[in-house]
């Protein structure tokens, strides 16, 4: 913005606005006494020669707000990608977004007047400033990680071809054999039994064995092998007929894809319609008994694991004060949304929250301390076990535990809870001359997203999330879920 003003004594002054100051204050303009009539090349001589953009950039883990610098943002000619540095890559975004290619600086600040202003990696729902543009880049929310399965092929893959009264009669038989022939060679030869009825047992494992000829010629042995050697035979096509059919066209493994998939018990419930059904089922169910007697610690520090969850916070209310009508009367309907039902079913206390090891006489956790716990038990992956966190936490937690486990497959649920849209917004800055209705550092991040230069560099974060950090080497057993969102 410039101003001329006329001085009647010392002739034309042109003033031009420095960008990041205040309009109505007269330190905020360069100005110039011109005499000679060239207003035209002294007013391009006074264009200011630097150009200020604020920015504001709130992370999603509690933990990295308070490591977010305030001056000294990352240099544009900054390498990410060397693993020498720890940076904040949406910053470097930021940084190289404005400082490339002009003289400009970015000024990391929640509040602005009419500066030019982007706001990093932000939440599209809220309410923005009018003329400001956003860009949409990904969803964020609640996603959950695992490396439970539910294996198809185990020991009782070799059990279940046959029924539980069919081993019985074919162990009882194989005894009552055994037992025959020890009677008969102690009586008739004076010798043990077990080499002959090694004989026997090797054809049900589709073999056979010499029988000592002072054996075969005899009437017993002719009538004990034709009885025993028909349920050989017959026993052992039809196993190994069964076998081959499985194993032929196996079953994959079973893997929870959803929130819904985690929920083991009363999952039915979900589907049903009737609020009476569901007011029935939660006096059966006895959820007032868990819910009456939970107690949800809020922590009074930012590194402080916090003895609750983000959801368990925000649906807490809403589920004792529906647990409340239930109480006053349980044959009343009771009004509640699917989302709801939902939530006092995943987050019923019934369940355990804390990692195996949790000191419960200790108030205070560090993060460190945490961090142990939880990788102790999310990596032993024969247990029903899930780690609960925002996307760039998994996406961090996925990178690490994959690279440190490599022997272990680790997954991500496919939704995502509380699901926002992420993305950036700015305000001002001119017009690009590629496109006039954006300014250029819009369209330079648009060419960033575009280019497939974004999405590297979240890959590039979510791998240095954790750069120092060091496997646990002895793990634990473990039974329980683990809700990571204070870490």
């Amino acid at each position: 913005m410039s101003r001329i003003f006329k001085d009647p004594r010392r002739g034309v002054k042109i003033c031009v606005k420095r960008l990041g100051l205040l309009p109505n204050i007269t330190e905020s303009y360069d100005c110039k006494l011109v005499d000679d009539g060239k207003i035209l090349a002294d007013y391009e001589r006074l264009t200011p020669l630097q150009e200020i953009w604020m920015g504001s950039y709130v992370p999603s883990s509690r933990r990295l707000r308070y490591l977010i610098p305030t001056r000294n943002l990352p240099h544009p000619s900054l390498n990410p990608f060397d693993g020498k540095t720890s940076t904040s890559m949406p910053l470097y975004m930021a940084a190289i977004l404005v400082k490339t290619g002009r003289n400009a600086t970015l000024i990391l600040q929640q509040s602005w007047y009419d500066d030019p202003h982007v706001e990093v990696e932000t939440n599209l729902y809220i309410f923005h400033t009018e003329g400001m543009l956003s860009e949409y880049t990904y969803s964020t929310g609640f996603q959950f990680l695992s490396c439970y399965a539910d294996s198809y092929i185990t020991f009782d893959f070799y059990v279940t071809p046959f029924q539980p009264g069919v081993w019985l009669g074919l162990v009882s038989s194989l005894l009552l054999t055994f037992m025959v022939l020890s009677a008969y060679m102690f009586w008739k030869h004076k010798r043990s039994a077990i080499g002959l009825f090694l004989s026997f047992l090797s054809l049900f494992f589709d073999d056979f064995t010499p029988v000592p000829k002072y054996m075969a010629d005899t009437f017993f042995y002719r009538i004990l092998f034709t009885a025993l050697g028909f349920v050989a035979v017959l026993v052992t096509n039809c196993y190994t007929g069964i076998m081959i059919t499985e194993l032929n066209a196996p079953l994959k493994q079973s893997r929870p894809e959803t929130f819904q998939d985690l929920i083991c018990q009363d999952r039915n419930i979900l589907n049903g319609n009737d609020s009476q059904d569901i007011a029935r089922w939660a006096k059966d169910a006895n959820l007032d008994l868990y819910w009456g007697k939970s107690n949800i610690m809020k922590p009074n520090n930012p590194n402080i694991f916090g003895w609750y969850t983000h959801l368990i916070a925000t649906y807490s209310l809403d589920i004792k004060k529906l647990l409340k009508e239930f109480q006053i009367n349980k044959e009343t309907t009771a009004k509640i949304t699917k989302a709801g039902l939902f939530y006092v079913v995943l987050l019923n206390p019934v369940h355990n929250f804390l990692p195996s090891g949790f000191n419960f006489t200790k108030r205070k956790h560090t993060t460190t301390e945490l961090q142990e716990l939880v990788e102790r038990d999310i990596t032993i992956c024969k247990e029903k076990t899930v780690l609960i966190g925002t996307t760039d936490q998994i996406e961090g937690e996925m990178d690490f535990l994959t690279k440190s486990y490599p022997s272990k497959k680790f997954y991500s649920g496919s939704d995502l809870l509380e699901e926002k849209r992420s993305g950036w917004k700015f305000l001002g800055g001119g017009r690009s001359p590629v496109s006039r209705s954006i300014s250029p550092v819009h369209q330079r991040f648009k060419a960033l997203v575009h280019s497939g230069i974004y999405s590297r560099l979240k890959r590039e974060m979510a791998r240095n999330m954790w750069k120092r950090r060091r496997p646990v080497v002895h793990p634990t057993v473990f039974h329980r879920w683990v809700w990571m969102e204070n870490l």
